[in-house]
Formats: structure tokens, C-alpha cells, sequence
């Protein structure tokens, strides 16, 4: 039997022998080696692993989700992730992994083309919403934003009236799937 201790200075030996990573506490990842010294695994497969465990959901930024929808080509200098469970900062190296805490309606479609719509446009605010739903619209099919619509009551009004007016005024516009 391993007492909690034991366990401890073990992870400690082998963060210091480089077979692990210590990321945060007690959260280690091992390292795969390279020429260039240990690498760790991809943030990604990190993160997931992490939602599994922890039985959170975790998704990217709204700024990293405009990014891959292509509103912005400014990519994020601290990768960012939201959750619903507890906040933490993850250290792969240099590298800093932020994970914040949301409130539950940003998380409600999880990690999907549709919760990505969601996160991106309360990282816009509802200023610029409107006029990104117009743009997105072209892009994105209607399922998409049916989606995003069947989860309003979950939504913020400012969201929900944006999304319904952007859609409407880009229906002349045929949508691409």
C-alpha cells in the first residue's frame, strides 16, 4: 500500500528524472523525448484527458474560436480555455495554459461548431454580435444556427436577438454546407 506521501515524492523523482511533467499541482503529464529534451504531449489531448478526469466540460476561448472561424487573424498569445468546474493555470514549460471558470450557458453546447458560435460572440459583446451573425451566416449552415436557437432560453436576450436578426438579414444570401 502507497500512503498519499509516498506517492507524492514519487511524481516529484520522476518530474525531476524528466519522465513526467509537473503542469500543476498534483497534475503531471508525461513527456515523450526528443533530441531537443522532453516534449510535452499536444495541449489539446492534455485538456481532454483533464475534461475526462475531471468530469468537466473544457472548450477554447471565444477569441480562439474567432480565430478558427476566421473573424480574426490575431491568435491569442495565452492559450485560454473555459470550464464549468474549478479554475487553474497549467505550466507546460514556458507555455501557459489559462482555464477559467464560465457560467454555465456559455458551456451549454459544449464543443461544437454551434457552442463556438455562442463563445465567440460574447467574446465580441453584443456591439459587434449582429453584424458577425450576418457574416458567419454565408459560412455556416442553417443547422448550426437552428442549434444555437433551440438553447436560447439558456441565453443571453442581447444573443438571442442578434442571432435571430443576422440570420434574417443574410437569408437572401445562399447558405454553403
Amino acid at each position: 500500500m502507497v500512503s498519499g506521501n509516498q506517492a507524492s515524492r514519487e511524481l516529484a523523482r520522476l518530474a525531476r528524472c524528466g519522465r513526467l511533467m509537473r503542469v500543476a499541482r498534483g497534475l503531471y503529464v508525461t513527456v515523450t523525448a526528443s533530441r531537443f529534451g522532453p516534449v510535452p504531449p499536444p495541449v489539446d489531448k492534455m485538456i481532454q484527458s483533464l475534461a475526462d478526469i475531471t468530469g468537466h466540460a473544457i472548450v477554447r476561448h471565444g477569441a480562439a474560436a474567432a480565430n478558427a472561424l476566421g473573424l480574426t487573424t490575431q491568435v491569442p498569445v495565452r492559450q485560454i480555455y473555459l470550464t464549468d468546474g474549478r479554475a487553474r493555470t497549467l505550466n507546460l514549460g514556458k507555455q501557459v495554459i489559462e482555464i477559467r471558470r464560465v457560467p454555465k450557458w456559455m458551456l451549454v453546447l459544449g464543443d461544437s461548431l454551434a457552442g463556438d458560435i455562442v463563445r465567440v460572440l460574447e467574446w465580441l459583446g453584443p456591439d459587434f454580435a449582429e453584424h458577425v451573425v450576418s457574416k458567419l451566416a454565408v459560412h455556416i449552415g442553417q443547422d448550426h444556427w437552428n442549434t444555437v436557437l433551440e438553447t436560447r432560453t439558456h441565453l443571453p436576450p442581447w444573443m438571442v436577438e442578434a442571432i435571430q436578426n443576422g440570420v434574417l438579414t443574410s437569408a437572401l444570401v445562399p447558405i454553403r454546407r
